[in-house]
């Protein structure tokens, strides 16, 4: 197997910066330009050529003769995530490749619009952009030994999703901010950063209510803000303000870590855009109609594309009514 990679340079703006809620100044993020990384990944075949398998996003923590990578790839439809692991007795870090596993949470969203279908001509368009603000609260900042860890989870996040929508609609996803906290929760947390508080301050649905407040007040050009965090509801690790970026300083969602994080936020992002619920075998027993279906013949999806209800590592793909 090998990856044929290029650098991803649309996964930034010209101006995209890192800010602190403790106030320290702001950062330019230059140096992970030349790290965030795109390509396809090859297989040798039996003449000795090398034909495409599948396709990769990839951060190059450490170049050199022995480089370090984290990032996702798929081969012959399978997933597979690669990640950084530290044995306790070592302080050298080694990459492991893990394929999907079967875990699932359970994904909302907050308030439904109708959805917007529109004729597939990703071909004659030029890519659209659509710039995103990220930010952490303490819970989530508290997940990692390190804000360079942090920060290449994010980075990562956002450039294997962005090729799904690359993929599907030619949009990219691109980082224009990203705010982290302190690891240490506030007692009382300033009413304009309310979001910014320990889980016992409220559920899901609560931390985008404040989130979205705070959104509202920041005059940006992005499309949508999310706000990851460490405290999910059960097993709910996603909610939205469905249809958001169609109003401006509205766009608004909140991700909660887990395993197959950049599989929820692209779930997220799919709100932001107006998407809905695929149909499950629940929602199609229902008739109101609030979802969608696979196909004008059969209701239910299966469980199989990213707008499901419940989110796997299988999911890396939108449905064709997603599609429009």
């Amino acid at each position: 197997v090998l990856l044929q990679l290029e650098p991803n340079r649309e996964i930034f703006v010209q101006d995209t910066y890192i800010e602190y809620l403790n106030g320290t100044n702001p950062q330019p993020l230059n140096a992970e330009r030349e790290r965030v990384f795109r390509g396809e990944v090859l297989v040798n075949s039996s003449s000795n050529a090398w034909h495409s398998a599948g396709r990769a996003r990839i951060y190059l923590v450490q170049g050199g003769t022995s480089p370090l990578i984290e990032g996702a790839f798929t081969l012959f439809d399978q997933q597979y995530h690669v990640n950084l692991v530290t044995q306790t007795n070592s302080s050298h870090p080694h990459m492991e490749i893990s394929a999907s596993g079967d875990s699932t949470s359970t994904l909302s969203h907050n308030t439904v619009f109708p959805r917007q279908s529109t004729e597939d001509n990703t071909c004659s368009r030029p890519r659209r952009v659509a710039l995103i603000g990220l930010a952490t609260d303490c819970s989530y900042r508290a997940a990692f030994s390190s804000t360079d860890e942090l920060r290449r989870g994010l980075i990562s996040m956002v450039n294997t999703a962005s090729e799904v929508y690359e993929r599907t609609w030619n949009i990219s996803l691109a980082i224009r901010n990203i705010t982290i906290s302190d690891e240490s929760c506030p007692e009382t947390p300033p009413r304009d950063t309310a979001w910014n508080a320990a889980c016992s301050s409220g559920n899901l649905d609560w931390r985008l209510q404040e989130f979205a407040a705070w959104r509202r007040w920041h005059y940006d050009p992005n499309a949508y803000w999310t706000l990851m965090t460490n405290c999910p509801t059960g097993n709910v690790v996603g909610v939205s303000i469905v249809g958001g970026l169609c109003t401006s300083y509205s766009g608004a969602n909140v991700v909660a870590r887990t395993s197959n994080q950049w599989q929820v936020f692209a779930h997220e992002t799919g709100h932001m855009f107006g998407a809905t619920h695929d149909c499950d075998s629940q929602t199609c027993s229902t008739s109101n109609g609030d979802c969608c279906p696979l196909s004008s013949s059969t209701c239910d999806a299966g469980g199989q594309y990213i707008m499901n209800p419940s989110s796997t590592s299988y999911q890396t793909s939108f449905s064709p009514c997603t599609v429009g």
